[in-house]
């Protein structure tokens, strides 16, 4: 398949029903104005990294049509995440046989330098939120709050005062979900995000390109949170329990991510998490056994889609049954079976 067929499908049933009109035209006219000529016409195989890499080193050097110059690095990387997100949902349907878009290397930003508020500073905008009596400045006021109590954390050395860059980004997040706990991701806009958390659409649209990209990133710190806590895994019980911990900890939200147009986010990252609870368990407890690469690949990738299974088949079911307490009785019925399969994998050496 040509690559802006699919561009043209992805468009219609994997954008429109999932983000506002605006931000549909956006990629609409990213992908007529910068995709389709250069490599639109190319077999969704064909684009190797090295191919969209020399793509976007064109557009820094001559993207713009209009004066031939280079585009800047924030549209180029609108563009990577156009070209990220459609390869994406292209492999996961089987499309292509590898996803290599993540190999692309992004432009980097020219940051602005972030003014920073002293605690004097801070009391002033405090006190004059507080005068003001205005509803959607409440947001600020929560900020600054969280600051003060947590002042050593964010508190940097050299200049003793306080940067909102990371915090409002972390505001959107937890507003977005508080809200995808409270209702279906196609009833969230940008907007209802914006408002709950007490900023303008202009600074969302500056950390985040659209709500999938939100969504992504929500994801994704979750699952480095995961592999970061857990170096080593002693017992299978723990694979699913970590596997699982962020849906059971975001029931509705995961719930609402997973049965949306988006589903495609949660499950890819859901798969990396399997991959790395089972290798790191394995890794952990079976070590000392001398057993041949592809033996030991066969285990992982069984139980890695067994874990998988179990947890997509309790989402598919509502979320109703003890997801944990089941596979813990699973477990003890099958105890030993492991260590079996490593032990004649190592006698056969």
């Amino acid at each position: 398949m040509k690559y802006i067929d699919w561009l043209i499908q992805w468009q219609e049933n994997y954008i429109r029903p999932s983000v506002k009109v605006r931000t549909y035209e956006r990629y609409r006219l990213i992908i007529e104005q910068h995709i389709k000529d250069k490599i639109g016409s190319m077999e969704l195989n064909d684009l190797s990294p090295l191919v969209l890499q020399r793509f976007i080193t064109e557009l820094l050097q001559s993207g713009n049509k209009k004066t031939g110059k280079g585009l800047s690095a924030n549209s180029v990387n609108a563009i990577i995440s156009v070209i990220q997100s459609s390869l994406k949902t292209a492999h996961l349907l089987g499309l292509t046989k590898e996803y290599t878009a993540d190999k692309l290397k992004r432009p980097k930003l020219t940051e602005k330098p972030v003014e920073c508020f002293t605690l004097v500073e801070q009391k002033q905008i405090e006190q004059a939120i507080l005068n003001g009596k205005k509803d959607k400045l409440y947001g600020i006021l929560a900020l600054l709050a969280d600051l003060c109590y947590n002042k050593e954390k964010y508190r940097t050395r050299e200049t003793k005062c306080f940067s909102f860059y990371n915090f409002t980004k972390n505001a959107i997040k937890a507003s977005f979900l508080k809200l995808l706990n409270e209702r279906p991701l196609s009833k969230i806009t940008i907007k209802d995000i914006v408002t709950d958390c007490g900023i303008n659409r202009n600074s969302f649209y500056y950390h985040y390109q659209d709500i999938p990209s939100l969504i992504e990133e929500v994801i994704k710190e979750e699952t480095d949170n995961i592999i970061s806590q857990y170096p080593t895994i002693s017992a299978f019980e723990e694979c699913l329990k970590i596997a699982v911990e962020f849906a059971l900890k975001n029931k509705k939200a995961v719930f609402h991510v997973y049965n949306s147009t988006n589903r495609n986010i949660f499950e890819h990252y859901l798969w990396n998490v399997c991959q790395y609870v089972v290798l790191t368990y394995i890794n952990t407890v079976f070590s000392d056994y001398q057993v041949v690469e592809s033996d030991k690949n066969v285990i992982v990738k069984f139980y890695k889609c067994e874990i998988f299974g179990q947890i997509i088949w309790w989402l598919d079911s509502g979320m109703q049954d003890d997801l944990l307490e089941s596979s813990q009785r699973l477990c003890e019925l099958r105890k030993g079976m492991t260590e079996e399969l490593f032990r004649r994998s190592s006698d056969n050496q």
